[in-house]
């Protein structure tokens, strides 16, 4: 087992091996409700939820710890609540495969973070990295992370995401953190359900909208070795931010071709179940439409 030492007060374990794979079609969380579009798709829709959430609780209680995890990334946000101040930790991976070799990329905050409590948010930010900052919003149970500018975390290691709260239990800041705690724990992404495309059709269009506390939508598509994906996106707000990106069988990000936003591409590696997440960054409300298209 291969560990990294993330910086001096939480550190994250990995494993050195792949994720287990999506869920398939026989999955027995899945429901009958079903929508159909023009093109004649048909996705059979589980409840728009995130897996295992927390009960609500007031506001005023921040205190804990909370993680994101989708598409080989892993996040750990741990926050205390100090009179009218935060003490917080980052902690992140990001996994991919080099050559069929997997790998990561681990990074955070160096110390704990102290930051002035306004309401439910506040904004960490660092000596070092002067530019960064990374804003806590705290709603519906939940923690809506966002990060703007550079903070030197290795690369495609990011603070946003909107994390599930795993324990109320004032965090002890010094602990050393193991991803094996994390791998069975359920993607944070919303399940939306399977496409499935009408008989003899390799297209379909799903519509969706974005919220605050629901930025992420993973839709699941089965699909064979050597066939290619491609998704294009329409719709979302003024910002132009609602994109999408591939999670493939191995639970990994696929990379693709294209811009990530409107258009995204891959040739598939494998047979099995994949993922396509819809995701937006600042956009809080907003519907869109998403072309999937097999070859």
């Amino acid at each position: 087992m291969k560990k990294l030492i993330l910086f001096t007060v939480l550190a994250l374990t990995a494993t050195g091996s792949a994720k287990s794979a999506a869920a398939t079609s026989n999955d027995p969380t899945e429901t009958n409700q079903s929508k159909t579009s023009s093109s004649g798709q048909t996705t059979d829709n589980q409840s728009h939820s995130a897996p295992d959430e927390p009960t609500k609780r007031a506001q005023s209680d921040v205190t804990g710890t909370y993680y994101y995890k989708s598409g080989g990334r892993l996040n750990v946000m741990e926050v205390q609540k100090t009179g009218g101040s935060l003490r917080a930790t980052f902690a992140g991976i990001y996994e991919y495969k080099t050559d069929g070799e997997l790998m990561n990329n681990a990074s955070g905050t160096e110390g704990v973070i102290t930051a002035k409590l306004n309401g439910n948010s506040a904004v960490l930010q660092m000596k070092e990295y002067p530019d960064c900052r990374i804003t806590l919003k705290f709603t519906g149970g939940k923690l809506i992370v966002r990060q703007e500018e550079d903070c030197g975390f290795a690369g495609h290691v990011t603070a946003d995401g909107v994390y599930v709260k795993r324990s109320s239990e004032p965090p002890q800041f010094n602990r050393a953190w193991s991803s094996e705690e994390y791998e069975k724990l359920p993607d944070t992404t919303i399940n939306a359900g399977r496409i499935r495309f009408a008989a003899g059709k390799r297209e379909a269009t799903v519509n969706g909208k974005i919220s605050e506390t629901q930025k992420e939508f993973a839709y699941l598509i089965g699909a064979r070795k050597g066939q290619t994906l491609e998704v294009i996106v329409s719709g979302g707000s003024a910002n132009n931010d609602v994109g999408c990106y591939f999670i493939a069988p191995d639970g990994l990000n696929l990379m693709g071709e294209g811009d990530s936003q409107t258009l995204l591409r891959a040739k598939l590696p494998q047979t099995g179940d994949y993922k396509i997440v819809v995701s937006a960054n600042e956009t809080e409300n907003a519907n869109f439409k998403m072309r999937v298209i097999i070859r």
